[in-house]
This record gives C-alpha cells, sequence and structure tokens, in this order.
C-alpha cells in the first residue's frame, strides 16, 4: 500500500469584496486573508506591497478515511447550499477553486468522476492539483493520510 496524503482548501479571489463578508457567508474561518488596497506584509514583516484583489483561504476539515475524490464531493456538497453566492462572486470578476495538496511517495491516483466534475462546475469550484514527490519535505501534519492498495 501506498501513503497519499493531500490537504484541501477553498480559495477566493476577487476585485474588492471583503473576505469577512466572504467567511460570514461561507460560516467559515480563514486562515489567511486579504483586502484590495491593503498592504501586505510576509510572515517575517517585509513588506510585499498593496493588494490588488482582495483574497482569503479556507483550509477545510481533513476527511479521514476518504479518496480525494471522495474527499472533494463531501465539500462540494457542502458547499451547494452558498451556490448563488459563489456564483455571484464569479460573475463579478471573481475565482473560487478548491486548492488541493497532494503529497505522494512513489505513485497514487485517483478518479475524478464526471458527477463530481459536474457539480463542481454548477457551483462554480475550478480544482487546482499541486503534486509533492516524495523529496519534497513539505509534509504537513494537518495533512490526511489514508492507504490504498494499488489497483
Amino acid at each position: 500500500m501506498q501513503p497519499v496524503r493531500y490537504r484541501i482548501s477553498l480559495r477566493i479571489k476577487h476585485p474588492s469584496i471583503d473576505p469577512g463578508f466572504v467567511a460570514a457567508q461561507l460560516r467559515l474561518t480563514p486562515t489567511s486573508a486579504w483586502t484590495a488596497g491593503m498592504q501586505r506584509v510576509s510572515p517575517s514583516g517585509k513588506p510585499l506591497g498593496i493588494a490588488d484583489h482582495s483574497y482569503c483561504v479556507f483550509d477545510l476539515e481533513p476527511s479521514k478515511g476518504l479518496s480525494l475524490a471522495d474527499a472533494l464531493a463531501l465539500h462540494a456538497n457542502q458547499l451547494l447550499e452558498h451556490k448563488r453566492f459563489l456564483e455571484e462572486l464569479k460573475n463579478t470578476g471573481g475565482t473560487v477553486e478548491f486548492f488541493v495538496g497532494w503529497f505522494i511517495e512513489r505513485y497514487a491516483g485517483d478518479v475524478f468522476q464526471a458527477d463530481l466534475l459536474e457539480r463542481m462546475g454548477a457551483i462554480g469550484i475550478d480544482l487546482t492539483l499541486e503534486v509533492y514527490g516524495s523529496d519534497e519535505k513539505t509534509f504537513d501534519p494537518q495533512v490526511v493520510d489514508i492507504h490504498r492498495t494499488p489497483s
């Protein structure tokens, strides 16, 4: 069995919306956020310039024991009730995406079935996958760790 680890975040970018309003609408707590026009700084305090857009990231609850596709389906289903709000974000210049950090040791795979992709599309959620190989030393302790048998 190869370990499969992933972390899913919801990332929202918009020309001007207040991230606090987004958080209140979605009933989620952002792990990172800034507002257009705000001075951004690095974690070490270095100035990064003025933000040209608003942005917020929500780390989604780990889904222990679920495949990546099943976890995405779970989170998509949870966001269905916010479809109108997410559509309005997109209609006013925003983007909404699931960002997946996928940590693998040798090989991994999953099937993102058409109904999942259709559901995400209907809600307006894009999918970004970033795959990290075993030489990466950035494994996060909050990453979901499941084991799958190779097909």
